[in-house]
């Protein structure tokens, strides 16, 4: 066997070994950087909710908006932009967002009807469902904006009684002033509070979310296990490498 046929086929293993351990480098890089980008924020699911339970998130706006309009679109359009500006929502998947808010034509129970259980966006429990929102106090307070954030006590627009009707000439657009609720308040306060503020200013208003269905998923891996696994990946196929390099040399 000649020294010449030696060395081509050495050259020639030690190519291949070579593509083999970019190839195998390009694929762990490529995990590293597209598989961490799955664990980015996403609809909300509360803990304690399977596959195929039902389930609508409310949040306080962070934005704010006058009571001086009657429609109920106007209010209904401004949650829908709030729940648009976050991702935990779900707004970009087709989940709409309505206001709790009474005007002179339709009742808040009406407007932003409640199918079942209501969680906060940090996964309190609201409410069981549609008779226990509106029996005169929630099981925790709505505190949260849509990005989950903590906003504490603050008054909230509802034209609204605790049983989710409109306060007659206190209704979103009636009249000069308006009701407002108290987004610190787990008792009739956290809808009908006050009853003095001009319709002028501008505060914030609960948003509740249409059904949502929560959907069956494979887990994620976290981004530090695929970082991990990406570097123990690059270090075998390196030790590969200079293993064969270092065998036909």
């Amino acid at each position: 066997m000649s020294d010449g046929w030696v060395t081509e086929n050495a050259h020639r293993g030690l190519a291949r070994t070579d593509s083999m351990f970019r190839s195998s480098l390009l694929f762990s890089l490529a995990l590293s950087i597209v598989l961490p980008t799955a664990t980015h924020a996403s609809l909300y699911v509360p803990a304690g909710l399977f596959p195929g339970d039902t389930y609508q998130l409310v949040f306080v706006s962070d934005g704010l908006i006058a009571a001086t309009s009657s429609d109920v679109s106007t209010y209904n359009n401004f949650v829908q932009s709030q729940a648009a500006l976050s991702s935990i929502t779900g707004s970009g998947d087709g989940i709409s967002y309505s206001a709790i808010v009474s005007t002179s034509t339709v009742d808040a129970r009406n407007n932003a009807f409640v199918f079942g259980p209501v969680y906060s966006m940090n996964g309190e429990l609201v409410a069981t469902g549609f008779t226990d929102i509106w029996d005169g106090g929630l099981e925790s307070e709505i505190n949260r904006d849509q990005f989950g954030a903590s906003i504490g006590g603050k008054i909230i627009w509802t034209g609204s009684d605790q049983d989710g009707y409109g306060v007659s000439s206190f209704e979103l657009g009636s009249g000069a002033v308006s009701v407002s609720g108290n987004s610190g308040r787990d008792g009739d306060k956290w809808i009908d509070q006050n009853r003095e503020y001009a319709a002028t200013a501008e505060h914030r208003i609960y948003g509740l979310s249409s059904e949502i269905t929560v959907p069956g998923s494979e887990p994620i891996p976290e981004p530090s296990a695929v970082a991990i696994w990406t570097l123990l990946g690059c270090a075998s196929c390196a030790a590969v490498f200079w293993r064969k390099r270092g065998s036909k040399i």
